[in-house]
């Protein structure tokens, strides 16, 4: 017999984000955009986000590989066929921005997946940034009208931990105007060195990866990230037993679980909800 809890922090369904793969020539590559309620924009132009990944060879990285919307959020590469999967949750209403890579070959493959963008929350292309506690990604937010988008990129729900992640200024080498970009030279794999706030200073640009990841002959490896409009993510729930379980029980005991649930926010917004579910011999109820 198993028992987990778990907790799920979400949104109302008015606090919904959209999404839709990049077809325009504007996007210039691009796989996917998001925006907030009411059509708010997170992208400079709508461009949307950068998504590449590339194969090793011999110990070396090999060249970016593209994975467009013009394509439906789909490529394939030496045997490796990369599906962009986007879906709302239908309890935390989060984004969940799902990359299934598989190998069809008859060998193993070891790739790296990058993902880039240009920030631009709702009117603010010098959107602040902040990290979240832990460093388990970041908000985005537009200075003037409060709207933010947040990332969640690591130890949470239906989030792959990522290797690296970076967000601040542009740099000239990969935007040298709002209308060109060098896409090549996006910095998919960079990691901040040190993780603080980003006081909106200049064109505001974020990335995150995982690297070196290695997928088995008709396998799949599955990279997931979530994002959440409007709230702060930052901070999930937790709870703390105020009865302790015993390691053993007889077949006919009954068990009683006993905890309480603490919310860290100081700051509540009406649209939150935490919701307690529970899984017994892998069966989610609630």
């Amino acid at each position: 017999m198993f028992i987990q809890i778990l907790l799920t922090k979400g949104l109302s369904a008015s606090n919904k984000i959209t999404t839709s793969f990049s077809q325009t020539n504007n996007s210039n590559n691009a796989n996917f955009d998001i925006k907030l309620p009411n059509s708010v924009s997170t992208t400079y132009d709508n461009r949307g986000w950068y998504v590449v990944f590339r194969e090793y060879a011999n110990g070396k990285a090999g060249n970016l590989q593209y994975v467009t919307g013009t394509n439906n959020g789909v490529a394939n590469y030496d045997d490796l066929n990369f599906i962009t999967k986007l879906s709302v949750d239908s309890v935390t209403s989060h984004l969940k921005v799902l990359f299934e890579i598989t190998n069809n070959g008859n060998s193993p493959k070891t790739i790296d997946v990058g993902v880039f963008a240009d920030i631009f929350i709702d009117k603010d292309d010098f959107a602040k940034i902040t990290p979240l506690q832990g460093n388990r990604g970041f908000t985005m937010i537009d200075q003037s009208s409060g709207k933010k988008l947040t990332l969640l990129l690591k130890d949470s729900k239906d989030v792959t931990n990522v290797d690296t992640f970076f967000y601040g200024g542009k740099d000239d080498s990969y935007m040298t105007d709002e209308k060109r970009y060098t896409t090549d030279k996006f910095p998919y794999f960079k990691n901040m060195d040190y993780v603080t706030n980003y006081e909106g200073d200049y064109d505001s640009v974020f990335s995150f990866s995982w690297q070196k990841k290695t997928i088995n002959p008709q396998e799949t490896l599955s990279l997931s990230v979530v994002a959440g409009a409007d709230a702060d993510t930052s901070t999930p729930p937790y709870i703390k037993l105020t009865k302790e379980i015993n390691e053993r029980y007889n077949k006919n005991d009954k068990i009683t679980v006993q905890f309480d649930v603490y919310e860290f926010d100081y700051q509540y917004d009406n649209s939150e909800f935490v919701k307690v579910y529970y899984e017994f011999d892998g069966k989610k109820l609630l």
